[in-house]
Protein backbone atom coordinates (compact mmCIF):
# COMPACT_ATOMS: atom_id res chain seq x y z
CA UNK A 1 0.00 0.00 0.00
CA UNK A 2 1.25 3.75 -0.76
CA UNK A 3 2.75 5.17 2.23
CA UNK A 4 1.32 8.50 1.81
CA UNK A 5 -2.55 7.12 0.97
CA UNK A 6 -2.25 4.74 3.97
CA UNK A 7 -1.69 7.83 7.09
CA UNK A 8 -4.51 9.52 4.78
CA UNK A 9 -6.41 6.85 5.23
CA UNK A 10 -5.77 6.37 8.97
CA UNK A 11 -6.10 9.80 9.85
CA UNK A 12 -9.46 9.68 7.91
CA UNK A 13 -10.69 6.79 9.90
CA UNK A 14 -9.80 7.84 13.34
CA UNK A 15 -10.86 11.73 12.50
CA UNK A 16 -14.82 11.28 13.55
CA UNK A 17 -15.62 13.08 10.28
CA UNK A 18 -17.10 9.42 9.06
CA UNK A 19 -20.08 7.89 10.35
CA UNK A 20 -19.75 4.01 9.88
CA UNK A 21 -22.19 1.80 8.04
CA UNK A 22 -21.26 -1.91 6.21
CA UNK A 23 -23.00 -4.18 3.59
CA UNK A 24 -21.76 -1.29 1.46
CA UNK A 25 -19.26 1.09 0.42
CA UNK A 26 -21.43 4.35 1.21
CA UNK A 27 -24.90 4.81 1.49
CA UNK A 28 -27.14 7.89 3.55
CA UNK A 29 -26.13 6.70 7.02
CA UNK A 30 -22.28 6.37 6.60
CA UNK A 31 -19.27 4.57 4.90
CA UNK A 32 -17.76 1.25 5.54
CA UNK A 33 -13.93 1.20 5.71
CA UNK A 34 -13.42 0.77 2.33
CA UNK A 35 -16.12 3.62 1.17
CA UNK A 36 -13.90 5.99 3.10
CA UNK A 37 -11.13 4.86 0.96
CA UNK A 38 -13.03 5.78 -1.63
CA UNK A 39 -13.86 9.34 -0.53
CA UNK A 40 -9.91 10.17 -0.59
CA UNK A 41 -9.48 8.57 -3.91
CA UNK A 42 -12.88 10.82 -4.62
CA UNK A 43 -11.47 13.88 -3.21
CA UNK A 44 -7.64 13.53 -4.60
CA UNK A 45 -8.80 12.83 -8.13
CA UNK A 46 -12.06 14.71 -8.58
CA UNK A 47 -14.51 11.90 -8.84
CA UNK A 48 -18.07 11.99 -8.09
CA UNK A 49 -19.85 9.66 -6.50
CA UNK A 50 -23.01 8.14 -8.13
CA UNK A 51 -26.05 8.20 -5.96
CA UNK A 52 -29.14 6.68 -6.71
CA UNK A 53 -31.82 5.14 -3.93
CA UNK A 54 -29.47 5.89 -0.90
CA UNK A 55 -26.65 3.75 -2.26
CA UNK A 56 -23.84 5.03 -3.55
CA UNK A 57 -21.33 3.90 -6.32
CA UNK A 58 -17.85 4.50 -7.53
CA UNK A 59 -16.39 3.36 -10.96
CA UNK A 60 -19.85 1.25 -10.87
CA UNK A 61 -19.46 -0.65 -8.11
CA UNK A 62 -21.15 -0.12 -4.36
CA UNK A 63 -19.95 -2.87 -2.20
CA UNK A 64 -16.30 -3.64 -3.52
CA UNK A 65 -13.51 -1.38 -3.92
CA UNK A 66 -12.92 -0.49 -7.47
CA UNK A 67 -10.13 -1.58 -9.29
CA UNK A 68 -9.19 2.29 -9.79
CA UNK A 69 -9.38 2.84 -6.25
CA UNK A 70 -7.16 -0.16 -5.61
CA UNK A 71 -4.35 0.60 -8.40
CA UNK A 72 -4.52 4.67 -6.63
CA UNK A 73 -3.96 2.99 -3.37
CA UNK A 74 -1.90 0.13 -4.08
CA UNK A 75 -4.14 -2.74 -2.58
CA UNK A 76 -4.11 -6.28 -3.67
CA UNK A 77 -7.74 -6.79 -3.45
CA UNK A 78 -11.55 -5.27 -3.74
CA UNK A 79 -12.17 -6.74 -0.42
CA UNK A 80 -9.04 -4.77 1.35
CA UNK A 81 -7.18 -8.50 2.36
CA UNK A 82 -4.33 -7.21 4.98
CA UNK A 83 -2.97 -11.16 5.73
CA UNK A 84 -1.74 -14.05 4.66
CA UNK A 85 -3.58 -16.99 6.06
CA UNK A 86 -1.56 -19.43 7.46
CA UNK A 87 -2.58 -23.46 7.51
CA UNK A 88 -1.19 -25.55 9.98
CA UNK A 89 -0.27 -29.41 9.72
CA UNK A 90 -4.15 -30.06 10.31
CA UNK A 91 -6.14 -28.10 7.72
CA UNK A 92 -6.87 -25.25 9.77
CA UNK A 93 -5.97 -21.33 9.52
CA UNK A 94 -4.43 -18.55 11.10
CA UNK A 95 -5.55 -16.46 12.58
CA UNK A 96 -8.52 -19.03 13.02
CA UNK A 97 -11.46 -16.73 13.00
CA UNK A 98 -10.66 -15.25 9.68
CA UNK A 99 -11.18 -17.55 6.54
CA UNK A 100 -10.07 -15.00 4.66
CA UNK A 101 -9.28 -11.93 6.70
CA UNK A 102 -10.06 -8.56 4.74
CA UNK A 103 -11.31 -4.63 6.32
CA UNK A 104 -14.40 -5.92 5.10
CA UNK A 105 -15.00 -8.65 7.11
CA UNK A 106 -13.57 -6.85 10.17
CA UNK A 107 -16.25 -3.97 9.31
CA UNK A 108 -19.07 -5.71 8.27
CA UNK A 109 -18.90 -8.87 10.05
CA UNK A 110 -16.87 -8.28 13.16
CA UNK A 111 -18.56 -5.03 13.64
CA UNK A 112 -15.11 -3.30 14.44
CA UNK A 113 -15.19 0.45 14.71
CA UNK A 114 -13.15 2.90 12.60
CA UNK A 115 -10.26 3.15 15.13
CA UNK A 116 -9.78 -0.65 15.42
CA UNK A 117 -9.56 -0.95 11.79
CA UNK A 118 -7.03 1.54 11.35
CA UNK A 119 -4.87 -0.17 13.60
CA UNK A 120 -5.21 -2.89 11.61
CA UNK A 121 -4.43 -0.86 8.56
CA UNK A 122 -1.54 0.23 10.51
CA UNK A 123 0.04 -3.15 11.75
CA UNK A 124 -0.94 -5.12 8.55
CA UNK A 125 -0.92 -3.20 5.46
Amino acid sequence: MRADIKTKWVAALRSGEYEQTGGMLRSNNGYCCLGVLCDLYAKETGMKWWEGGGKYAMHGNDTMLPHEVRAWAHLADEFGAYVEVETDEGGATYPPYLANPSLTELNDSWAYNFKMIADVIEQQL
